[in-house]
């Protein structure tokens, strides 16, 4: 039996971009097995709403998940989990940065015996500083938490469900997916992909995300070295992660 595919768009004031982001996503879908997509709209104050509404009347596989406040990408994240029925869960953003047609290609390495595939961006579409220290944070990731992965905060992924129940998706913990899976032993994969420019408006996150990435970066060193050795599936673990940050 077919692994169906659930997969989820966090969304914040995106009423720009998801008209031309849930087409797109539903023609390449046609062609994988997707059970259902998901847009998780984080608190907008925009037209993403009755976007969503009137999407969702032409295409019963879209869901749509309200969230009446803004609480970030990482919860958003997790309440799109919560919901998800599929065994399989991608990730994406709802900007059009990242492109869906690379999730056959993924969904090839998760199949080769893979737990989790995560993307790195190449030719990236940011502006110069952003890259700047989008490198110099993923190097210190590298360096500091061990991860062969080379862009850990790339949007577009794809995992067993198992994966995103079993690591802890708290404070801005989206940017660490990788390094949580590989601490609770899952074994994950990189694909290179080409990034895009937003298909619309300008970015809802400034440069102090990077000072917040810093310090969760700081936690999670402090945890994974408190607790050396994560062992998949370990629960425990993340629940005493959850008591401790």
């Amino acid at each position: 039996m077919t692994a169906k595919i659930s997969i989820l768009l966090p969304a914040h004031n995106e009423a720009a971009c998801l008209p031309q982001v849930l087409d797109e996503l539903v023609g390449i879908a046609a062609g994988l097995p997707v059970l259902e997509i998901i847009v998780i709209d984080d608190g907008s104050t925009d037209r993403t709403r009755v976007i969503l509404e009137e999407y969702r009347r032409r295409d019963s596989s879209l869901k749509v998940v309200t969230l009446p406040l803004r609480q970030g990408k990482t919860a958003a994240i997790a309440a799109g989990v919560k919901a998800a029925s599929g065994e399989l869960i991608a990730t994406q953003d709802a900007d059009g940065e990242d492109d869906p047609k690379y999730l056959s290609a993924m969904l090839e390495l998760l199949n080769s015996g893979q737990d989790l595939v995560s993307t790195r961006r190449k030719n990236r579409s940011h502006v110069y500083y952003k890259r700047w220290l989008s490198l110099i944070f993923n190097i210190a990731v590298k360096i500091l938490l061990r991860i062969d992965v080379t862009d850990v905060n790339s949007g577009l992924k794809l995992g067993k469900k198992d994966v995103w129940l079993t690591i802890p998706l708290q404070r801005d913990f989206h940017r660490f997916i990788p390094v949580l899976a590989q601490h609770w032993g899952f074994r994950i994969a990189e694909l290179e992909v080409e990034h895009r420019r937003r298909f619309s408006g300008q970015s809802k996150y400034g440069v102090d995300r990077y000072f917040k990435a810093l310090i969760d970066l700081v936690v999670i060193f402090a945890f994974m070295r408190l607790n050396a050795g994560g062992k998949k599936h370990s629960r425990a673990d993340k629940q005493s992660m959850s008591m401790n940050v």
